[in-house]
This record gives structure tokens, C-alpha cells and sequence, in this order.
């Protein structure tokens, strides 16, 4: 398997990548529950511009991993600059990743999300639980701060 992950990227980073969509598809026929083959494939067809392509490959990659977070923070990526107008099932999609991976990157992405969509007070639960959870939650703390002024919440209630 990992002769086929090695071989793809070699051909990624050489622009060949028709010739890595090859690779990653005969490593998918190798071991069809390989998550990382998913994944890379998905990176394969985003840069050819193939978006639908990559989200099929990254929802299969999550489907077969559900617990890592790399296929969620791929398909987050794609969604946030190639399908913005698909906002609802992008936060459907921050809601299963944070569920599943418990990453507290993911739920620092989710707030600043739900802040654009204007939603501060959910905004300001996730960083609470941001700030709860971190090992450094000066940055988090500042952004409940900053929501709570926003929201009118007083200190005491923080």
C-alpha cells in the first residue's frame, strides 16, 4: 500500500496527475478500505478542478475512517472554496467532523464559520469549549470575550 501512496505523490509533485489518478485507482483496487487512497485521489481530482470528483473521494475516505480528521478537514476545504453557496450542508459537515474527531482546530474553523453566518452565540459556545479544551486558551478566551461584549453577555455569566 504504501508503495501506491509513494508512487501517486511522486507523480503529484511532478504534475503528472492523470498519472497519479492511475496509481491511487489500482492502489484502490488493491485495498478498496484504505482511506488515504480516497484522500489522495480527492487531492488529485481538487487540483485538476474536478470538484464533485474530490468530494465523492473525500466522503468516501471519511466513510471508511470516520475518525480522522484529515478527510474532514479536506472536504471543509474544498466546500469553503469551491461550494459556498452550500453553506447548510457545510455545517452539517463541521457538525459530524467535530462529533467524530473531538479536533479542536476543526471547532476553532466552525466558530469563525458560524461568526460569518452571524450565528455569535453558537460561535461563542464553540469557543468556550475551545477555550476549555486548549492547552494555550489565551487566543479562544479573547474571542469569548470578544462575542461576549458582541452579545451582551455579562462577566460574570461567561
Amino acid at each position: 500500500l504504501d508503495a501506491y501512496l509513494s508512487a501517486g505523490l511522486a507523480e503529484k509533485s511532478l504534475g503528472y496527475l492523470s498519472r497519479a489518478e492511475k496509481v491511487y485507482k489500482q492502489g484502490i483496487k488493491q485495498n478498496s478500505n484504505f482511506y488515504l487512497f480516497y484522500l489522495d485521489l480527492g487531492s488529485i481530482y481538487e487540483d485538476m478542478g474536478k470538484y464533485s470528483k474530490a468530494e465523492e473521494m473525500y466522503r468516501i475516505g471519511i466513510e471508511k475512517k470516520s475518525v480522522e480528521e484529515q478527510g474532514y478537514i479536506k472536504l471543509i476545504r474544498l466546500f469553503k472554496s469551491h461550494f459556498q453557496g452550500r453553506t447548510d450542508e457545510l455545517d452539517h459537515i463541521f457538525k459530524n467532523a467535530i462529533e467524530k474527531t473531538k479536533n479542536i482546530d476543526i471547532m476553532k474553523e466552525y466558530a469563525g464559520f458560524l461568526e460569518d453566518r452571524k450565528q455569535y452565540r453558537d460561535a461563542w459556545i464553540y469557543w468556550q469549549e475551545v477555550a476549555s479544551r486548549s492547552k494555550n486558551p489565551l487566543l479562544a478566551q479573547k474571542e469569548v470575550d470578544r462575542l461576549s461584549r458582541i452579545l451582551g453577555v455579562p462577566k460574570n455569566k461567561q
